[in-house]
């Protein structure tokens, strides 16, 4: 009897082993094809015309002003002082 509970737990030991060898198979086959479906079409609901003059809900644009005034004139050099131009890589230490 020790005799056949053996083959019978080897037999159900393979069967196992070939059931996730076969598994593995198939999921080695199938990963290169793994595709993600597009998803359906949707139905968006379309919005009523509004006609000229009518509120919206939508805020209207605020016109920007500049953040520094531009300057419209020069202002002349105190006595004594001389311009001093500088280029690029100039230090004034």
């Amino acid at each position: 009897m020790s005799a056949m509970r053996q083959i019978l737990a080897g037999i159900a030991v393979g069967l196992i082993s070939l059931i996730i060898l076969l598994g593995g198979l198939t999921l080695a086959i199938a990963e290169g094809t793994t595709t993600v479906p597009a998803p359906p079409p949707t139905h968006t609901a379309t919005l009523p015309p509004v006609q000229p003059g009518d509120p919206t809900f939508t805020p209207s644009p605020i016109p920007q002003t500049p953040a520094t005034p531009i300057a419209t004139s020069e202002c002349a050099f105190p006595l004594g002082w001389e311009p001093l131009l500088l280029n690029e890589g100039d230090k004034l230490a």
